[in-house]
C-alpha cells in the first residue's frame, strides 16, 4: 500500500459505514460490543445547534474494495471539540490502528487528518490522546513518535480506571 493511496484514504466516516468499521473497533477494543460502537459512532457524528459539528470520526480506508468485504478501515479516530480558556481545542481520542499498515505511515497520517479537521474548525489548539503501551513495536509508541515529529509536545499525564456498572467513584 502506497502513501498516496493512504493519504487519499483518511476521510470522514459516514454514518452508513459504522457497521463496516466494527471489525477494526473489535481488533482494537475486545470489550466493545457492535452496539456500544453504533451509540458512540452515532453520538460522534451527530450535528450540533445550526448543523454544525462538534465531534467526528476520521476512518482511513484501503483505496479499493474487495468483493468479499467491500471497503476495508485500517484506521479510525473520534474526535470532539471543546471550548477552553484559550479557545477551541480539537480533542482526538479512541484511535484505533492495528498492524494492517505501516504504523508510522498510518500515525502519520492520522496527525495530518487532525491538524486539517482542527483548521477546518478554526481549533486555536490540538490534543491528541496517545494510549500507553511499552512496547516500542505498538500503534501507541508509533503515534507518540509521530506526533513528537510533527511538533505535538507531551502536555499531561492521565490515569484512569473501567469501572464495572455497580462501582462508584
Amino acid at each position: 500500500l502506497s502513501e498516496p493511496d493512504v493519504r487519499r484514504a483518511v476521510r470522514p466516516l459516514r454514518s452508513t459505514e459504522i457497521d463496516a468499521v466494527y471489525p477494526l473497533v473489535s481488533i482494537c477494543r475486545p470489550l466493545v460490543g457492535l452496539e456500544d460502537w453504533r451509540r458512540f459512532a452515532l453520538d460522534r457524528m451527530a450535528r450540533g445547534p445550526g448543523g454544525r459539528a462538534r465531534s467526528g470520526i476520521m476512518a482511513a480506508a484501503l483505496p479499493e474494495p474487495t468483493a468479499l468485504h467491500g471497503q476495508v478501515f485500517c484506521g479510525v479516530f473520534a474526535y470532539r471539540i471543546d471550548r477552553g480558556l484559550e479557545g477551541d481545542r480539537l480533542i482526538v481520542d479512541e484511535v484505533m490502528a492495528p498492524h494492517v499498515v505501516s504504523l508510522p505511515l498510518l500515525s502519520s497520517l492520522l496527525i495530518e487528518a487532525s491538524l486539517g479537521e482542527a483548521q477546518a474548525h478554526a481549533c486555536r489548539q490540538v490534543s491528541i490522546a496517545v494510549p500507553w503501551s511499552s512496547d516500542p513495536r505498538s500503534a501507541a509508541s508509533a503515534l507518540g513518535q509521530a506526533c513528537a515529529a510533527r511538533g505535538l509536545a507531551a502536555e499531561s499525564l492521565r490515569y484512569g480506571k473501567a469501572l464495572p456498572p455497580e462501582d462508584t467513584l
